[in-house]
C-alpha cells in the first residue's frame, strides 16, 4: 500500500504519543495481528521511502537557497538526522498500538484475510496506479475551478478599490475643515476641498480632476500613477 503525505503528518502529529499513557489496555493477540496487517500492506517499506523522499525534497528547496556548499551540507545532514528519529524502526512499535487499540484482534484477521485475498492483493497492487489517476483527475478538476477563483478574487479586490477610491473623493471634498500640511506651495494648513489648496492636491496626485482617480481591474489609477492597493 503507498503510504501517502497524510501518514508522513500523521507521524509528526502523533511524534509524542510514546510519553502518553494509554487508557485503553491493549491485548497482545491484537499486537500480533496488527504487526502482520502492517506487514501485509508492505507499511513500513512505503514509510521509510516516503521518509526519503521527504528529505530529498527538503533538501532541494533548501538548495535552492542562498548559502555556501557547507552551510547547506550541514543543513542537510542535520535534517536526515532529524527524520531518522521518525525511522519505521523507531515508529513501528506506534503503529501497531494504534491499530491494537482502534481494533479488535478478531476484525484485524478479517482485514487481513482480505488483503491476502486475491480481490485484497489487487486492490495493493493498484495503489500507484489509483493514486496517479487520482492526482490527474484532481488536476483537471482544479485547473476549472482555478480560474473562477481567481475571478472571484479580482472582483473582490475591485470591489474594495472602487470603495477606496470614492472614500478618497469624499474626503477630498469634504468642508473647509479638512487641511493638508506643507504641500508645495500650500500653506502650513490649507483648505484641500477647493481653490489653491485643491489645485495643489491635484497636482501632487498628477491628476486635473478628482474624476481621474479610477479602478482598472485589480488596480488604482491615480492620473498616470498606477499602483496596487494596499490595506
Amino acid at each position: 500500500m503507498k503510504i501517502s503525505n497524510f501518514l508522513i503528518l500523521t507521524v509528526f502529529c502523533f511524534s509524542s504519543y510514546a510519553a502518553i499513557p494509554s487508557s485503553i489496555p491493549i491485548q497482545q493477540d491484537a499486537r500480533v495481528s496488527a504487526e502482520k496487517l502492517l506487514e501485509v500492506l508492505q507499511v513500513g517499506k512505503n514509510y521509510d521511502n516516503a521518509i526519503q523522499q521527504a528529505v530529498e525534497m527538503q533538501t532541494e528547496i533548501m538548495n535552492k537557497k542562498n548559502g555556501s556548499e557547507e552551510q547547506l551540507a550541514q543543513i542537510h545532514e542535520n535534517m536526515k538526522s532529524s527524520m531518522e528519529k521518525f525511522s519505521w524502526e523507531k515508529m513501528k512499535p506506534m503503529f501497531i498500538d494504534i491499530y491494537a487499540e482502534v481494533f479488535t484482534a478478531k476484525e484485524l484477521d478479517d482485514i487481513i484475510a482480505f488483503y491476502e485475498s486475491p480481490a485484497g492483493r489487487k486492490f495493493i497492487e493498484k495503489q500507484p496506479e489509483l493514486m496517479s489517476v487520482t492526482m490527474q483527475k484532481m488536476q483537471a478538476l482544479m485547473a476549472e475551478i482555478v480560474p473562477d477563483l481567481q475571478k472571484r478574487s479580482s472582483d473582490i479586490a475591485k470591489a474594495r478599490n472602487v470603495a477606496e477610491v470614492e472614500k478618497a473623493k469624499a474626503i477630498m471634498t469634504l468642508p473647509a475643515f479638512c487641511k493638508i500640511t506643507g504641500a508645495m506651495d500650500a500653506d502650513d494648513s490649507t483648505d484641500i476641498s477647493s481653490g489653491k489648496g485643491l489645485a495643489n492636491l491635484l497636482a501632487i496626485l498628477k491628476i486635473s480632476d478628482l474624476s481621474e482617480l479610477t479602478v482598472d481591474g485589480d488596480a488604482i489609477n491615480i492620473g498616470d500613477m498606477k499602483t496596487k492597493a494596499s490595506y
